[in-house]
């Protein structure tokens, strides 16, 4: 079986930045939740792996483009060292 791949690092400044993003607009947990039926809620709690669909669906909700959500977001991932190159 396939090990899922968890960077904690990223999958928190996610979850801060979309956030920070929805604090901005003013816009609460559950009006997200109501007009995209999205759970923002389990997303900024950083717990759970998204997709970049999820993410792109919230851009667009909030009117910023990809490029803007990830400006200030640094990738850190390092791979396990353990796993299998191909």
């Amino acid at each position: 079986m396939r090990k899922e791949r968890r960077d904690e690092i990223l999958l928190s400044q996610i979850a801060s930045r979309l956030k920070e993003i929805r604090n901005k607009k003013g816009i609460s947990q559950l009006r997200v939740l109501i007009d995209t039926e999205i759970q923002v809620s389990r997303i900024e709690s950083a717990k759970y792996n998204l997709s970049i669909s999820t993410i792109s669906a919230l851009c667009k909700y909030y009117g910023i483009t990809l490029n803007e959500f990830f400006d200030n977001i640094e990738n850190q991932y390092i791979p396990d060292k353990t796993s299998k190159k191909k």
